[in-house]
């Protein structure tokens, strides 16, 4: 099968469209965030967070999404290291929030954290989720909603404001 790939500047991140076919496409969104200490440009930024979002596309109609989230904190890095590997202590979480489609609507279903550890929401209570709000510093929704057409997922820009990444829900061939 061949595939087209564009590549888009998206506001502060960047959009890369994987066409293939007239119906069936696959949008992955990313965004470099580095919260620095310092005003100073080539100043080392004490947490960074590289978010991602894929959203797929089949029969012109969205069908799935996923959001990823790479998040170092780098003053708490190099103080613990295992067969070469950093292993320091709250230094480093890769998270992947996978949503479940129901009519309009996308639920977060699943969130998988570092290596292997899985949460099926539908099985927990509110005191067994693995991340709370007030200690997630980024922002997420557990459901997004159709408005008008487009879904909206926030990300954070690097001025610290919400932001969106908007996509349509369907599109005709």
């Amino acid at each position: 099968m061949r595939e087209y790939h564009i590549k888009l500047p998206y506001r502060e991140a960047q959009l890369d469209i994987l066409l293939f076919n007239n119906a069936d496409h696959r949008w992955i969104f990313t965004h470099n965030y580095l919260n620095r200490e310092s005003e100073k440009i080539n100043a080392k930024p004490s947490l960074t967070n590289k978010t991602c979002l894929v959203v797929d596309y089949n029969n012109g109609i969205v069908s799935e999404i996923e959001i990823s989230m790479d998040i170092k904190k780098h003053d708490k890095r190099g103080k613990e290291y295992w067969l070469g590997m950093d292993i320091s202590l709250g230094s480093h979480l890769f998270v992947e929030f996978k949503y479940e489609k129901k009519g309009e609507l996308f639920k977060m279903k699943t969130i998988l954290t570092g290596a292997g550890n899985r949460f099926d929401l539908d099985s927990l209570t509110e005191s067994q989720l693995p991340l709370r709000p007030f200690e997630f510093p980024f922002p997420l929704k557990d459901r997004i909603e159709n408005e008008h057409g487009i879904y909206k997922v926030p990300f954070l820009t690097n001025s610290n404001v919400e932001s969106f990444f908007d996509f349509p829900a369907g599109y005709s061939k």
